[in-house]
């Protein structure tokens, strides 16, 4: 049971890569309540959702909550169609009183999580203005690349971790990135920075 002060960690369900989603999307979004007792039935939850500039856009309360393993779950469909970024604040109850719910993911017990809904892009469009810098791509991030519209990535090729020694070289960091993005269509642009030890005087 939950007493006086008592706060209740959630972690954020994710139905789709990142909680992005496209214009005219069904948005599904999920919560999961972490240790609470689940011989107590009597929890609902609630939400508010801001846009980019603070502006609350949508809100529900008294939504039913499922226990499943021991923690309680939540399922919801806001109506937000806008083009944007989002946060949504959560709140947990118990007999009609609040108790502080925050994410587990993020820190200083934040009490909520972000989508986005991005215009409709024709992915199989080759070029593109926009780029980004990403150091360890891997097929997640890809994806929502993609998804965005970005076909460009800069990435720092760190000369210390290709050639240890003046003699030996090791490309399967950049091999597997470079493997990655032409899968997804991107177009890499390899920055080679820095010095090594052995080259240096």
């Amino acid at each position: 049971s939950c007493g006086e002060g008592e706060k209740i960690p959630f972690v954020p369900v994710f139905y789709k890569a990142g909680n992005v989603f496209i214009k005219d999307e069904t948005i599904k979004l999920g919560g999961r309540f972490l240790k609470v007792n689940s011989k107590e039935k009597n929890y609902t939850f609630a939400f508010r959702i801001f846009d980019f500039f603070g502006n609350e856009v949508s809100s529900e309360e008294k939504i039913p909550l499922t226990f499943s393993k021991g923690n309680l779950e939540s399922i919801f469909s806001p109506k937000v169609n806008e083009v944007g970024w989002y946060r949504v604040e959560v709140s947990l109850y118990k007999d009609g009183r609040r108790i502080k719910a925050y994410n587990k993911n993020l820190p200083g017990e934040k009490t909520f999580f972000t989508f986005a809904i991005l215009p409709k892009f024709n992915q199989s469009q080759k070029e593109s203005p926009f780029g980004i810098c990403e150091h360890y791509l891997n097929k997640q991030n890809a994806a929502l690349l993609n998804l965005a519209g970005i076909k460009w990535l800069r990435i720092d090729v760190f000369w210390d971790n290709i050639q240890k020694d003046r003699n030996s070289y090791n490309w399967d960091r950049l091999d597997n990135i470079v493997k990655i993005a032409k899968k997804y269509g991107i177009n890499v642009l390899p920055i080679v920075d820095y010095g090594v030890h052995w080259a240096s005087t």
